[in-house]
């Protein structure tokens, strides 16, 4: 009853920006190629993430491979791992100038970061009509390959709650989270038989790098409970879900969380009725409240995309966080100036604590150049979004979005209701999404399981079943059609953006299925790039991928290929799909360049 009324009592009169933001700092001649955040926490170390230390970790997007001797030379600088156009190092912030003036450097960022989408499971018998495990279908020799953000613990449950052995691919800090062994707990308690591979990452280059090994191992199914919020347009097109595309092409189903971000989003039409170059939030106003972490802290976390193709903004926007003691000419608690001019992307970040315990904060949107007006946004805040001002549609997690990959969100299983949080769809593209809905708020040995996390690990596990009873017969594609057969119809009669095709609950499995036709057991998605590249007789800018990498984590060569993406998630696929759209004429060199690559080794 109280946060109703704080909330609406700073709904009822937000005070309205009349001035302009003070002159922008301009990045200096010798920084021009590194990120305006990165910048800001150069010259202000205040500024500087808690956990970035001395050497920050950076993602380095090349326009030339000649580049990375040069990087490589840079005095305290440590490259960790190279996936396409993408070299990921720890190095000195004052490494940053000298990286900005190397030739066939792009951009230097920080990495993207994925969130994880928080267990006998209670979910269990409320999937399964009858007993499967009695007629023997237990997932024995199904490969599921367990992607997620960590596995600390996970030893201390095999032969227990988990598979007497693992076979593990862990990268970054892997100790840091449990969150994938509560995933691995619930596959486990579905299918007890099957085979359980690990593979953990921190950042964007290193779930790319798993998950071009995946497609090329022998998985049967992915479960990744994660998902990048609000870095990529949702319309199929970004590195990520290019990815999920990539794996189900290698005849692997991909289990994804839909996310948990419908109580994180504001989306709509910015305006800007006054001319003032503060936009509105539809008719939020031009102050749009936001929550805190509801600490001491008062921490805000605030993200904002707009209808621009990524690596092709011209209009140039400022983000801004403020008190909701806000008056006119205080300072912003946080602020996002990143320049947009033509080949960068439509995206601004910003997150600060306000100190003073508040429970609410406020967002803002400059137009700095270009044009705002009319445009479509994606407002992010990580602590929520007020209930009156929420989004509940269109607030998918990346890769959700992938149109190869099967996004699953949540149901409280003990009142068949969706979970407020669980993402809806459509794409930004317009497609359907989610594809199903299983249950989620289930026990671990770590204590209660939530979120979409929870729900996509009940989806694979049954899939592995299906798998084995129809003696491995069905693909990806089939897996799909015969689960969207077998659900409850929770929401709108037929197929809805909130459960789906329905929520999953199966009888009888499916019997062995049409054998498919033999395609050979040599191929894999690169020599079906290849293939269709020299069908057509487009083969671009081809190279030979090294000799691969074994379980012990040796190299591979050569690091990168030539003929860099024009920006720094250069899609897969060259699609485009209207203003959120990417340009045509690297879909085989990205795919090729997917598959070459070295991990550092430890």
């Amino acid at each position: 009853m109280i946060l109703l009324s704080l909330t609406s009592l700073a709904l009822a009169a937000p005070p309205q920006r009349t001035l302009p933001p003070g002159a922008r700092a301009p990045i200096p001649a010798e920084l021009a190629r590194v990120d305006g955040r990165l910048v800001r926490q150069l010259q202000t170390p205040p500024l500087r993430d808690r956990d970035q230390g001395d050497h920050p970790q950076l993602v380095i997007e090349l326009s030339d491979a000649a580049a990375l001797d040069a990087i490589a030379a840079v005095p305290g600088l440590t490259v960790e791992l190279t996936v396409r156009n993408l070299v990921q190092v720890r190095a000195p912030w004052s490494a940053l100038t000298q990286l900005s003036g190397i030739d066939g450097v792009h951009r230097v960022r920080s990495p993207a970061r994925a969130r994880a989408k928080e267990v006998t499971s209670e979910g269990l018998d409320d999937i399964f009509a009858q007993d499967w495990s009695a007629l023997g279908l237990t997932g024995a020799g199904v490969t599921i390959a367990v992607l997620d953000v960590g596995f600390y613990g996970y030893e201390d449950h095999l032969g227990d709650e988990l598979p007497d052995s693992v076979e593990t691919h862990l990268l970054g800090g892997w100790r840091d989270s449990e969150h994938g062994t509560d995933v691995a707990q619930v596959l486990h308690d579905i299918a007890p038989d099957a085979e359980l591979v690990l593979y953990s990452f921190d950042t964007d280059v290193e779930f790319l790098s798993a998950v071009y090994d995946i497609a090329e191992s022998s998985a049967h199914l992915v479960n990744a409970s994660i998902g990048f919020d609000n870095r990529w347009h949702a319309d199929g097109t970004s590195a990520w879900s290019q990815g999920v595309d990539l794996v189900h092409e290698a005849g692997i189903a991909w289990f994804g969380a839909a996310g948990n971000e419908s109580d994180n989003y504001w989306v709509g039409t910015v305006t800007d009725d006054d001319n003032d170059g503060w936009l509105e939030f539809g008719d939020q106003g031009e102050l749009l409240l936001v929550e805190t972490d509801w600490s001491d802290d008062a921490e805000v976390e605030l993200s904002f995309r707009w209808d621009e193709p990524f690596g092709g903004a011209g209009s140039d926007l400022d983000l801004y966080i403020d008190s909701v003691d806000y008056q006119t000419g205080d300072e912003p608690c946080g602020t996002s100036e990143d320049e947009q001019d033509g080949d960068d992307d439509p995206y601004e970040y910003t997150w600060c604590e306000l100190g003073d315990g508040s429970d609410f904060a406020y967002a803002s949107v400059f137009v700095y150049d270009g044009r705002g007006d009319g445009r479509t946004g994606w407002l992010y805040s990580y602590h929520n979004v007020p209930e009156e001002s929420r989004t509940y549609t269109q607030n998918l997690t990346l890769p959700a979005d992938a149109a190869g990959g099967i996004a699953i969100g949540a149901v409280d299983w003990e009142y068949d209701e969706i979970v407020d949080y669980s993402s809806r769809g459509p794409t930004d593209d317009g497609r359907d999404k989610p594809d199903l809905s299983a249950p989620t708020i289930v026990s671990t040995t770590n204590g209660w399981f939530t979120g979409t996390s929870a729900a996509t690990p009940h989806a694979t596990g049954v899939a592995a079943l299906a798998l084995q009873s129809s003696v491995f017969t069905l693909d990806p594609e089939g897996l799909r059609d015969w689960m969207s057969s077998q659900v409850v119809d929770l929401g709108d009669p037929g197929y809805d953006l909130t459960y789906g095709f329905g929520y999953l609950r199966v009888d009888d499995p499916p019997g062995k299925q049409t054998e498919p036709e033999d395609t050979g057991p040599e191929d894999t998605a690169v020599d079906t790039a290849l293939d269709t590249a020299l069908d057509t007789g487009d083969t671009g800018p081809l190279s030979d991928a090294g000799p691969g990498e074994d379980d012990t984590g040796g190299d591979t060569d050569p690091l990168i290929d030539e003929g860099p993406p024009k920006n720094p998630f250069e899609p897969i696929c060259a699609c485009s799909t209207g203003a959120t759209g990417t340009g045509a004429g690297w879909m085989l060199l990205t795919v090729l360049l997917g598959f070459t690559r070295r991990k550092r080794t430890e």
